[in-house]
């Protein structure tokens, strides 16, 4: 119960921190590149996928050979904090809702001036009447027995919206499971 109340406290502090800007303001931003977040951040989430034996991976294109790192850079221009903060969550979401036995993938890619994070999970799927509503506050499917509370979507949303940044809710081509994709401007030098 203390765990829970502790990370209602720390999603509503961030909520509270987010909420008042309109958009990220030229000395709120900086230039990062997402694909080292990404790689750092499921470093630091992977006992939480390895609890559940579900595969977690990442494609960022190509990687270093030396230091095994994204070589490409997918730069933003941003607050990585916030976007560690939306991976986080969305991946956290992922994990939490695939079955044992799963996988949970995250991919970056370009295309034309955008930055596209896809997250793709092999979890039970979100029904289309849902994809909306799962972005406001608080709210959680009824007979959800998953651990959460319901802030972590909201949050994400404050945070693209930060950042003029888009998210769609997709069924994978596989049609099994759910597919994340973030659509960032891209920031290229």
């Amino acid at each position: 119960g203390t765990n829970r109340c502790t990370h209602v406290i720390d999603q509503l502090l961030i909520l509270s921190h987010i909420e008042p800007k309109s958009i990220l303001t030229d000395d709120d931003a900086e230039v990062f590149s997402l694909a080292k977040i990404s790689y750092e951040l499921m470093s630091e989430i992977a006992y939480s996928a390895i609890e559940k034996d579900i595969e977690l991976s990442l494609n960022s294109g190509k990687v270093d050979p030396k230091t095994q790192m994204p070589a490409d850079r997918f730069s933003l221009k941003g607050n990585s904090i916030m976007t560690s903060i939306l991976l986080r969550n969305l991946i956290d979401n992922a994990i939490r809702y695939t079955p044992k036995q799963g996988s949970v993938s995250v991919s970056i890619s370009r295309m034309e001036n955008k930055v596209i994070l896809d997250i793709i999970d092999t979890g039970p799927g979100i029904p289309e009447e849902l994809r909306e509503r799962i972005f406001d506050r608080f709210y959680r499917k009824l007979g959800n027995k998953e651990s959460g509370t319901g802030l972590g979507l909201s949050i994400v949303k404050q945070i693209l919206r930060l950042h003029e940044a888009d998210i769609k809710i997709l069924t994978p081509e596989n049609g099994v499971g759910t597919q994340m994709r973030v659509l960032f401007k891209g920031y290229f030098e």
